[in-house]
């Protein structure tokens, strides 16, 4: 079984994966 902390981990670099590639598309889409 995973423990929660490593679950709590997961979670937090996914939000700042999701928020890195938000901006690196707002970055994209201006032309």
């Amino acid at each position: 079984m995973i423990s929660n902390s490593c679950i709590k981990n997961f979670k937090n670099q996914f939000k700042i994966y999701h928020r890195l590639m938000n901006i690196l598309l707002k970055f994209v889409r201006v032309d």
